[in-house]
């Protein structure tokens, strides 16, 4: 369905005190109540989704490390696609209906990669850049100790998605570079601390 970018906050983060901060930036910051994800937390970790866009969708983050599908002819992949779900068993009228779901993602992402375009030029910054932007301000904020980043594709709901989280990494946010955000890996949870 769709790409996500959710955030972790360290044990005793002030939330209330990043609220400020959260609403000039136009950021969410809700909590997000996923067992799967909770359970493979430290304890006292809170977890939130980041943006209030429909989906984050061609997001900058991770957009190095995602698998190449431009090398891949989509109506190749969308024709594979559609014999999976006919071995599947689906019918036409159902596989129709996925394909008009498919197109409308495929439109989504589109469109937001264009107001991400539109909305960096205007910023004068890179989305990667200003991500970068954003954890520092965060971290230098001392509202919380760390700050985690997680891309995950969603396949169902935010509260019930059944997410394994593969690896964690732990970065200085001085170490934090734009090419470690344009690498993150989905499931992959990226920590950054002071």
């Amino acid at each position: 369905m769709c790409d996500y970018i959710t955030a972790t906050l360290a044990a005793g983060a002030d939330l209330m005190g990043l609220s400020p901060m959260m609403k000039r930036l136009h950021l969410d910051f809700s909590v997000i109540s996923n067992e799967s994800v909770i359970a493979q937390l430290k304890r006292g970790e809170t977890y939130h989704r980041v943006t209030r866009r429909m989906c984050d969708c061609g997001t900058a983050l991770g957009s190095m490390a995602a698998p190449n599908l431009v090398e891949e002819d989509p109506g190749d992949a969308v024709g594979r696609k559609i014999r999976k779900l006919q071995s599947k068993g689906w019918s036409k009228s159902k596989i129709d209906r996925w394909l008009v779901q498919h197109d409308e993602t495929v439109s989504r992402k589109d469109q937001r990669a264009k107001e991400r375009e539109v909305m960096s030029r205007e910023q004068g910054t890179p989305d990667v850049e200003w991500w970068l932007s954003i954890l520092k301000e965060v971290i230098d904020s001392g509202k919380t100790t760390s700050v985690g980043l997680l891309i995950h594709w969603y396949s169902g709901r935010l509260e019930s998605e059944r997410i394994q989280i593969h690896e964690r990494s732990e970065t200085s946010i001085d170490d934090t570079s734009p090419e470690l955000l344009l690498n993150m890996k989905h499931d992959t949870l990226y920590e950054f601390t002071r």
